[in-house]
């Protein structure tokens, strides 16, 4: 019995090894614009795509971020749809599914533009 605890483990153990998610080739999220991989600052934020109160600080994020320039600073913008926000997790799934497409691994994260556009009238 104990052989063949052992021959078990050792058949399973190397395929959970294998199975392990690998790193990133980039940091997760959406960089405001060319940053320098060097910038002495790292800034992450989370949105919500459809998030009134996101969308009120997303222009101050961006000014500082042009204050202090891409070489200083990176803004890193991370997507966090919350549930009481109608169809912000598709806003995000499609986001993520949009940036796959872009080669140099950035995004323009002006989302609030398309935000204004579908929430006019509420």
């Amino acid at each position: 019995m104990a052989a063949c605890y052992g021959l078990f483990l050792l058949l399973v153990l190397p395929s959970l090894t294998q199975g392990q998610v690998p790193i990133p080739s980039r940091p997760l999220g959406f960089p405001y614009n060319l940053v320098s991989p060097l910038a002495k600052i790292y800034l992450d934020v989370y949105l919500g795509p459809l998030c009134p109160d996101s969308q009120a600080a997303f222009p101050t994020l961006i000014q500082v971020a042009e204050h202090y320039g891409p070489d200083n600073l990176r803004l890193n913008a991370h997507l966090f749809p919350l549930p009481y926000h109608r169809h912000a997790f598709d806003a995000a799934k499609i986001m993520e599914s949009i940036s796959h497409f872009n080669n140099e691994g950035s995004v323009h994260i002006d989302i609030f533009q398309i935000y204004n556009i579908e929430t006019s009238d509420v």
